[in-house]
């Protein structure tokens, strides 16, 4: 009867595995909207010749960071180890790291779309 009994420590998501799952899923829209801050900032400065680079600096920090909160993600994906612990914590965790692998692979395809006008068009276009 003591198998039976589920204890919190047996819960295989962990204060920080939580933190990281969080981060997977809501990071790559916040990234995604302080890039599109950033360049609509930058754009009066980054219209000079020559200041370019700013907006494409801006924009592959961002796919970095997006490509780094999906990452994060991954590491902390509940694989390999016996189901053990509350079903719906443990479903819940894998829930949220397919949730932010998703959100992480989606938002770095937009951020992607988002340089290709960078590399096509003329500053200011």
């Amino acid at each position: 009867m003591s198998a039976a009994l589920v204890t919190r420590d047996e819960v295989p998501t962990r204060r920080r595995q939580r933190r990281a799952l969080i981060t997977g899923v809501v990071g790559p829209p916040l990234v995604w909207f302080a890039q599109l801050q950033a360049n609509y900032a930058l754009a009066s400065w980054a219209c000079r010749p020559g200041h370019r680079f700013v907006s494409i600096v801006v924009v592959g920090i961002a796919i970095v960071m997006s490509a780094g909160a999906g990452a994060l993600a991954w590491q902390v994906w509940p694989r390999g180890e016996p189901l053990v612990g509350e079903p719906q914590r443990i479903e819940g965790a894998r829930l949220l790291a397919l949730l932010a692998l998703g959100s992480s692979l989606s938002f770095v395809v937009v951020l992607v779309a988002t340089a290709i006008p960078l590399f096509i068009q003329r500053a200011c276009d």
